[in-house]
């Protein structure tokens, strides 16, 4: 969990976008990385398991984590960037 960072809250289908694409217009792709439990973007002390997930289109390229939070309500987390 310590090499994500908290990216966003969106209700499913709201555009959302990640690397110059929006998620929920593309099928995600599940990878096939040890999910990780990490906090509610919102409230910290509410623990959720986060699938770790890509898309890509065309030459660009989305990685990212994401859990249901609530009903149609999506937590996201992305990679860091090495500084």
């Amino acid at each position: 969990m310590e090499d994500w960072e908290v990216y966003k809250i969106s209700i499913e289908g709201q555009k959302l976008m990640l690397n110059g694409i929006n998620i929920w217009a593309h099928d995600w792709k599940y990878l096939d990385l040890k999910p990780f439990k990490a906090p509610h973007p919102a409230h910290p002390s509410q623990m959720h398991k986060y699938k770790i997930w890509c898309i890509e289109v065309g030459s660009k390229k989305a990685v990212f984590a994401a859990s249901e939070l609530s009903n149609m309500v999506w937590g996201f987390y992305t990679p860091k960037v090495a500084t």
